[in-house]
């Protein structure tokens, strides 16, 4: 086996991964919500659509007719190339004040709709961290021989705008009257096999 002690560029290698090892949280650990009071509200719906080319192609990745020959555009001959709608896909943007003066963000994305309107009271789960690296562990071996692959993430600083996980309206009371969630919100709080060790 190698020995590392007097390679400078595995001993620093090493102290890099063993930080962020130590530093990184599981997702549901780096989902923080803060209190925002709704300034303006913009929804905006897009057509989501599939193109399925099942146009044939020659070796260079041209197209080309059943007889080989080229064809100038395929998207402008329908008889190969077709279009099917699958629906909305639906986003608002949000501007707010924090009502945590520490909090710098004044812009929210939410990747669904949500009735919000300006004079609302909010409070939107949020994704304070950031993708660091992957790390590969070996697990209970099977037949397959499988190796876990662990997404790491730190903690980071707000920005100016962020994406909201989940937002909740409040009455005046501080009572939630609603909740609406992205469609990515599950993925923040599935398990995972989280490295403990180095």
């Amino acid at each position: 086996m190698e020995n590392h002690d007097f390679d400078p560029n595995f001993s620093e290698w090493y102290r890099r991964v063993r930080s962020i090892l130590e530093k990184s949280k599981p997702l549901s650990e780096l989902v923080v919500c803060e209190k925002f009071l709704v300034q303006n509200v913009v929804s905006e719906s897009k057509l989501v659509t599939i193109i399925i080319d099942a146009q044939p192609r020659d070796d260079n990745g041209r197209s080309v007719n059943f007889k080989g020959e080229l064809f100038d555009d395929i998207y402008n001959d329908l008889n190969y190339v077709q279009h099917y709608d699958c629906g909305l896909r639906f986003r608002t943007i949000i501007q707010v004040r924090a009502l945590n003066e520490s909090c710098p963000i004044t812009e929210l994305i939410f990747d669904g709709y949500s009735p919000i309107i300006s004079g609302y009271t909010i409070n939107a789960k949020l994704f304070k961290g950031q993708f660091a690296g992957l790390y590969t562990k070996s697990g209970p071996r099977d037949r397959f021989k499988q190796r876990y692959r662990t997404e790491l993430y730190l903690e980071k600083d707000y920005s100016p705008s962020e994406s909201a996980l989940e937002i909740s309206i409040l009455d005046n009371d501080g009572k939630i009257l609603r909740t609406d969630r992205s469609i990515t919100y599950k993925d923040y709080f599935k398990d995972s096999i989280f490295p403990k060790e180095f």
